[in-house]
This record gives structure tokens, sequence and C-alpha cells, in this order.
């Protein structure tokens, strides 16, 4: 490919997005989360996020409120863990959750998980998450990485997960095992919408038990939290194989912003049309 190519590639990437950006912020939007309002200010962490006056000032609060430490969940007051958590807790001690999917790391994921050179980040990315994993006290923890599908296995070339696994087993001193098989399912989640996620048949996951002399601590860890369902599936299975979860955790986590900005500001109280799915 020419110079001349190469650079006029490149300044035709930086007018579209430097006309999507003057899009964002000059032209009037809907509300992305009420819909009833025209959209009047930006959240600073989702910056393509159009959010009318009460759903920023709500968006605002929920930035700084207290996280539930077992799913993630915004909680209103400072709670031990949500009422959700408290009826039905989850099968690991603490949530290990990474960045929000948003921004820089979002993009290098998505990026990763096509393939080729893109692929080498993702251990990077893990190792930059591993490193806050020294205030849990879980330095030579052993990782199991999420069993991924055969079918994406097979299109990828890669497993993405497992490659977080050794970035943050690099940062923690920790060796990556696979005790989980892959599950028993052909549906894919990806691109589907967190309504749609939950009506798909429920992924079958099983694990080995633990051999002779195996230390049975492990952390289980993901490339992406949206609805935790299957993240609390992977982890029963281990549970039940005889593991001893000392955590689980997702290098990205989605914030629920439909549910909890609505409890924040009721009047707010967007519909559920997966418009941020």
């Amino acid at each position: 490919m020419s110079k001349s190519l190469c650079i006029f590639k490149h300044w035709l990437r930086s007018v579209k997005n430097g006309a999507g950006l003057i899009d964002r912020l000059f032209l009037p939007h809907g509300c992305a989360l009420c819909a009833r309002h025209p959209a009047t200010a930006f959240l600073c962490d989702f910056p393509s996020l159009p959010l009318c006056t009460p759903c920023c000032e709500g968006g605002i609060h929920h930035l700084a409120q207290p996280r539930c430490p077992l799913c993630g969940r915004g909680v209103v007051a400072e709670t031990p863990a949500c009422l959700g958590c408290q009826s039905d807790p989850p099968p690991w001690p603490r949530l290990l959750l990474g960045f929000q999917d948003a921004g820089a790391p979002a993009r290098l994921l998505r990026s990763a998980k096509k393939g080729g050179e893109r692929a080498l980040v993702l251990r990077r990315l893990g190792a930059l998450w591993g490193q806050r994993w020294g205030e849990h006290g879980l330095a030579g923890v052993t990782i199991v990485p999420m069993a991924g599908s055969i079918t994406h296995l097979r299109q990828r070339g890669l497993g993405v997960v497992t490659r977080i696994a050794w970035g943050v087993g690099d940062a923690v001193g920790g060796k990556v095992i696979h005790p989980l098989l892959p599950p028993d399912t052909t549906q894919s989640q990806r691109g589907r919408r967190r309504s749609q996620r939950l009506k798909l048949p429920q992924r079958i996951f099983q694990a080995r038990p633990p051999a002779a002399g195996e230390d049975p601590r492990v952390v289980l860890i993901d490339d992406l939290l949206v609805t935790g369902t299957t993240l609390r599936r992977a982890a029963t299975a281990l549970v039940r194989a005889g593991w001893v979860l000392e955590g689980a955790g997702a290098l990205l986590y989605r914030p629920r912003w439909r549910e909890e900005i609505a409890a924040l500001s009721p009047a707010a109280a967007p519909p559920d049309d997966g418009r941020l799915e």
C-alpha cells in the first residue's frame, strides 16, 4: 500500500470521527434513557450517551453511588450487598471488575477478538486488571477462564478469555487451568439485548473435579459481564465439582443504566426498549 493512500485513509477516518463528534455534541438528540425529553448533557464516562437533565442528574449520582461487592449493581444505601444478592447470593465471595464497557478498554477488547496481532493486547489488558487484585489478597491464586464455545474458538483461532487469564496470572503470579468444559449450547449471546439473552436456553456447564494434590482454590474470570447469568452458572458448576471459589470477575462490565438510574430518578423511568442493552 502506497504512503499517499495510507495518509488518505487516516485523513478520511479523522474526518468521519470528527463529523460523528460534531453530530453528537451540536445536533439535537432525544434522551438515550427515557426518550421523552431532548438531550442536554453527556455523562463524562460515556460521551456518546446523550441524556436529558433529569436522567443526567440521576446518572451523575449513579457514578458516585456504592456498588454491590457480589454483583456490581449500584445500591442506594451503603449495605453489605444488594437486595438480590442478600436473598439469592452468588457462589463467589467477591466480584472482581476491571473496566467499564466503554472507551479504550472496550475498543481494545473488540478489536482483539478479531484475532491476528490485535490479540496480543489481551494479555496486557489482563495484566493491567490483575494489578488491582493485590488489595484482595489473591497473590498466587489459580485462575479459571470461562469456557467458550467451540464455534467461536474455530472462528477466532484463539481463546480470548484464556489470553486475558494469562495476563492476570503474570500480574498475580498464579497459574491458569481449564476445569470447565464448553457449554452444550449452539445459540450465541453475541449482539443480543439483555432481555433476549435471558430468554435463551440455559447454558449447562460441566467441570472436572480437582485432581489429587491440586489446590482447589480458584478465581473464575470472563471477558464481559452483562447479566451475570453465565458467570453464575459456570461458578455453580465449579462448586459442584469440588472447587472453592475465591472470587469471580470480568475484564469489562456493562452497568445496568436503565434499572439503576431509574431507581435513583423515578421520574426518568425509561421504557425497556433495549436501547442500551
